[in-house]
């Protein structure tokens, strides 16, 4: 059915969009995560896509996040994603370098052209930072009219001298580029593989690679005009954003079920079911339990909080931590379930068993 016809019939904003996701694991996130079986790690693999379509689940047009697989990073990969590390105090992804080093990948995957992300979980912190390929010392701050990359990088250099880099590259959850969904399709997201920590920013990156495709709630980058880019990454999305943020063209790859994806997922929820020796709390801090034990309904974490203490004979040595979360998939309520600790309908097959 040709655009302009589907636009006619009033179909363009309800036709359901399908996009798999396929994990990819570095040495980090294998090192700090405590599932050490293949098995058990599948399964946190497997529940973290789940707890990621549960973000999806109120959205219109209605999206499907499915399960495409998992893998390690090989040794070349993540020295090209990573960056190599010289020093053990070095923990930062320079993730504009990642996003870049991705799209080799993607190539190698087949997944250019389709409607693919290819995410990779990693226990090392992210910043927005890209290497720089030239030193130059006669640096120049940009004019406001615009400026050049090389303008642009000799003025982070210029601010890192100043003493105000740690401003300029400070941590993110996660990253990706605006609307790559039906191109090359990366992201990068912190993870530690313990307590799907990393679910609200992986969420996020698939509604940031969905570009304009994405009309729910969650708040993706932010331009204001009024404000310098603290980074190049960040200009270039902001441009790309305030360019073709509308644009939906090239997109109909979106339309396509995914063949070969997993038909079942897992929540987390049912994942702390299956494996019940790590509950959310000892997955959260080792060696915790839950203050209080839970009562017996069936909705023992209405508020979707969970407090966690630590696990101790003398009352004295007992330790509060701040609440955590209750595991997304959780119901809370009659046909609601728990999403980023908070009580919402649940509109999916998806959820509390």
């Amino acid at each position: 059915m040709p655009p302009q016809q589907v636009a006619c019939n009033g179909q363009a904003d309800t036709q359901t969009i399908y996009l798999g996701v396929f994990l990819a694991t570095d040495f980090s996130f294998r090192s700090c995560s405590p599932y050490k079986t293949d098995g058990m790690l599948q399964d946190y693999l497997k529940a973290f896509v789940g707890g990621m379509a549960l973000y999806f689940q109120d959205t219109s047009p209605a999206i499907n996040v499915s399960f495409l697989g998992s893998r390690n990073l090989t040794d070349e990969e993540e020295r090209g994603i990573l960056g190599i590390k010289g020093i053990e105090s070095d923990t930062t992804v320079k993730g504009a370098d990642a996003i870049k080093a991705l799209m080799g990948v993607t190539l190698r995957e087949d997944f250019v052209g389709y409607n693919k992300l290819f995410l990779v979980l990693t226990g090392l912190n992210i910043t927005e930072e890209e290497t720089k390929h030239k030193a130059n010392g006669n640096a120049v701050i940009p004019s406001s009219g615009g400026s050049s990359d090389e303008d642009y990088d000799d003025y982070l250099s210029l601010s890192a001298r100043s003493g105000s880099e740690k401003n300029v590259f400070q941590n993110v959850p996660g990253l990706s580029q605006y609307g790559t969904i039906c191109g090359m399709s990366s992201a990068i997201v912190q993870d530690f593989g313990s307590n799907f920590s990393g679910i609200p920013s992986a969420a996020l990156q698939v509604a940031t690679v969905l570009g304009s495709k994405y009309k729910g709630n969650m708040s993706r980058r932010s331009c204001p005009d009024y404000e310098p880019s603290p980074t190049k990454f960040h200009g270039d999305e902001c441009y790309m954003i305030s360019t073709y943020g509308d644009q939906e063209k090239g997109m109909d790859c979106l339309y396509e079920p995914i063949q070969d994806a997993e038909t079942e997922l897992m929540t987390p929820k049912q994942f702390y079911a299956k494996y019940s020796s790590w509950t959310p709390c000892r997955a959260s801090y080792l060696g915790s339990q839950e203050c209080q034990t839970p009562k017996r309904t069936s909705y023992p974490h209405r508020s979707c909080k969970i407090s966690c203490c630590l696990n101790s004979p003398f009352p004295f040595l007992t330790k509060a931590y701040g609440p955590i979360p209750a595991p997304d998939g959780e119901g809370c309520e009659k046909q609601k379930i728990c999403v980023e600790g908070r009580c919402v309908v649940s509109k999916t097959s998806l959820g509390n068993s």
